[in-house]
């Protein structure tokens, strides 16, 4: 039988349709899962009850107490480890002027026996010989403690004055309350400077106690000038003068000064690393002994996995790849497809996720992923944050990259570059692999001018793309087949160890970083042909899909030209 050669260029046409079709058909989904970041917002204050206007003009005399209480407050999302330091300070506003006697009689001169530099201080001696401070501080006395010095050491309250507040003493920093101050002087030459810590973690909304109560001026102060002598002589005419001669303390008197309390406060956030990283508890030289108990035994060790368990799978009947959990539109939150989602974090914390791959279909596909930065050009912080966030990405039991969170391959980047394809390999039936991720936030993140923190209380976001290529499988090699050493041809069933459980390509190879951590480098497979064209965010390959369907339309009108045109010619010929 002769075949019309128009019908066969016909099944031509819708073979070579058929045949780029099943091209681009084996490219299955694409998924893109959402990750956020998001700094905790830090708000701590140092209060204090005090009328600071009043004390400007105030004359406060020896012997008079004002009212100064002072606490710290946290208005942050998450608990702080709080220390706060003291510094008295005296101050003369100007010289001092007496009435001295000349030797040889004559009358008093007006002289400066004591000049503006010259100020009083902190510490004075007593007529029993006892010392004592010239501002007496009135500390809560229920909550506040004091760290006995060892007898080896020198006082840290000042050499020889020793507690003189009546404080409750510990000898150790474990032996103070939790919720409670414990006072320590960092530098013993210093007296009038106190160093306070809160003995716990101050949580979020509350507010620590009392600290200081109020300040007395010490009633036993003395006057540079103690006396005045007056006494009237006869002048020349007949005439009555006063004449005043000053008796001059021989020690610096508190006439004329001012005294200054200058109260600072320093917050941290409440991880190990940060308090180690702020303090240097790791440094005894520069450290403490109540900053590195607090390091050691009160800070939060900053480790934070999420509770979500999140999948990206293959479906049983036909192979849909799906990802959970997904944010369902109407919320307030961003919809859509999320991986990690940390919204609280703290400098030095250490936070987890991971994601489970399964292919629970019979098909087996090859899996691709990639970081895609969003534009954030609005705000420069944004892209900061992302990059004060150190990443590592373990794929199975085996680490692909370490660097920033922005996956990109920079000078201190080790590993894969993750803004490029990277192949994570095949997945055949009942195949399952874990990504897992490790995300550290820089313990010293930057501060502006005003204190506060740069990056504090601020949403950076980026996407992880996932894509599937559906592979043709291969003819079975199984170990029983003929031929093969040790195979048992009686026994043709595949052995479930056929089926590999390890989807990293064979070719991979391991590289050692400078800390010793091994890292795992994927081969540079071939990427197909859809990762080139422009990306459409939809679940599906629209892009294939239209060229293919663009094709078959081509193909289906020159088959119609061919077929159906000839026939209408050989109508009219009849």
């Amino acid at each position: 039988m002769k075949i019309n050669r128009n019908v066969i260029a016909g099944f031509a046409a819708i073979a070579a349709a058929a045949i780029i079709g099943d091209t681009w058909a084996v490219w299955t989904q694409e998924k893109q899962a959402g990750n956020e970041y998001m700094t905790a917002k830090y708000s701590t204050f140092l209060r204090e009850d005090f009328d600071q206007e009043k004390a400007k003009t105030w004359q406060w005399l020896p012997g008079e107490e004002v009212n100064k209480q002072v606490w710290v407050e946290n208005k942050s999302t998450i608990p702080v480890v709080v220390k706060v330091t003291m510094d008295q300070t005296w101050t003369r506003n100007g010289p001092v002027m007496a009435y001295i006697q000349p030797e040889d009689g004559k009358e008093p001169v007006l002289t400066e026996v004591i000049s503006k530099d010259q100020v009083p201080p902190m510490i004075f001696v007593n007529d029993q010989g006892q010392k004592e401070y010239a501002a007496i501080l009135n500390f809560n006395m229920e909550d506040v403690y004091l760290l006995k010095s060892d007898s080896d050491s020198i006082s840290r309250v000042g050499a020889g004055i020793g507690n003189c507040w009546g404080l409750k003493e510990v000898s150790d920093p474990s032996q103070a309350p939790q919720g409670s101050w414990l006072m320590l002087t960092d530098d013993p030459l210093e007296p009038g400077n106190f160093t306070f810590y809160y003995m716990g973690l101050l949580p979020p909304g509350e507010s620590t106690p009392l600290l200081l109560k109020s300040v007395r001026i010490n009633p036993k102060l003395e006057n540079s000038i103690p006396e005045k002598h007056m006494y009237y002589v006869k002048d020349e005419e007949g005439k009555y003068k006063q004449i005043t001669v000053d008796t001059v303390n021989s020690k610096y008197g508190y006439d004329n000064c001012h005294y200054n309390l200058g109260i600072s406060m320093q917050t941290v956030q409440y991880t190990k690393d940060a308090v180690e990283h702020i303090f240097h508890t790791k440094d005894p030289a520069s450290s403490d002994p109540i900053s590195r108990y607090i390091a050691g035994y009160i800070a939060g060790e900053g480790v934070f996995k999420s509770e979500t368990s999140k999948r990206l799978y293959f479906e049983e009947r036909n192979g849909v790849m799906t990802y959970e959990p997904y944010r369902q539109p109407g919320t307030r939150i961003e919809e859509g497809n999320w991986f990690m989602s940390f919204t609280n974090m703290v400098p030095g914390g250490e936070y987890w996720d991971e994601l489970q791959i399964e292919n629970h279909s019979k098909k087996t596909y090859r899996l691709f992923m990639q970081i895609r930065p969003r534009d954030q050009s609005y705000d420069a912080r944004l892209d900061e944050l992302l990059k004060m966030i150190e990443m590592e990405v373990f794929y199975g039991d085996q680490t692909i990259y370490k660097g920033n969170a922005t996956g990109y391959h920079g000078p201190d980047t080790i590993g894969e570059d993750m803004q490029g394809i990277v192949p994570l390999g095949a997945y055949r039936k009942d195949s399952k692999k874990t990504i897992r991720v490790k995300l550290v936030l820089d313990p010293d993140l930057g501060l502006n001018d005003d204190g506060t923190y740069r990056y504090a209380d601020i949403l950076t976001k980026i996407d992880w793309w996932f894509a599937v290529e559906e592979v043709p499988e291969d003819p079975p090699r199984y170990p029983d087949d003929p031929g093969s050493p040790g195979d048992d041809p009686g026994d043709p069933t595949p052995p479930s160890s056929w089926i590999p459980d390890e989807p990293v390509p064979t070719d991979s190879r391991t590289i050692i970083d400078d800390e010793g951590v091994p890292l795992t480098i994927l081969p540079d497979g071939d990427v197909p042909l859809a990762f080139m064209v422009p990306r459409t965010g939809d679940d599906f390959p629209i892009i294939p899909l239209a060229v293919t369907a663009a094709v078959s339309m081509v193909l289906m009108t020159v088959f119609a030209v061919l077929g159906f045109g000839k026939k209408k010619k050989v109508d009219k010929t009849e």
